[in-house]
């Protein structure tokens, strides 16, 4: 619990984890990663309990991925402190700067499981 992941070129988690019984990441706190925030790619049996996720183009992936739980987590697209940074420091990678940029998705839910929802149950947002 209390895990921190930032300012990584692509992922700040990615998880390929697929426990029997449910894993419990609690209070992540995830941030400017200029691809993806979290990543589960055939994953299963995850819940995220409270924690934050800010300023990634995607905040949360779940592509082919099965009973995964986003429970209490607060998602900011683009945190004003980060844009304060941006706006002194020429260099930053503005991720949603402009009507022209790839859209940021908060989380984005691909519509495809891994082992079925009958199986593994779907996505949850609490």
């Amino acid at each position: 619990s209390d895990n921190v992941s930032h300012s990584n070129s692509i992922y700040g988690v990615r998880s390929q984890l697929k426990p029997s019984t449910v894993n419990t990441l609690t209070n992540i706190k995830v941030y400017r990663n200029l691809a993806m925030g979290i990543l589960f790619h055939q994953s299963r049996n995850i819940l995220l309990d409270g924690g934050m996720i800010a300023d990634n183009r995607i905040g949360i992936d779940v592509w082919t991925a099965d009973s995964i739980t986003i429970s209490g987590m607060k998602v900011i697209g683009s945190s004003e402190p980060f844009r304060n940074i941006a706006e002194v420091v020429p260099s930053t990678e503005i991720h949603c700067s402009s009507a022209a940029a790839s859209p940021v998705y908060g989380v984005r839910i691909h519509p495809n499981a891994w082992f079925g929802v009958s199986e593994g149950g779907g996505t949850k947002i609490e």
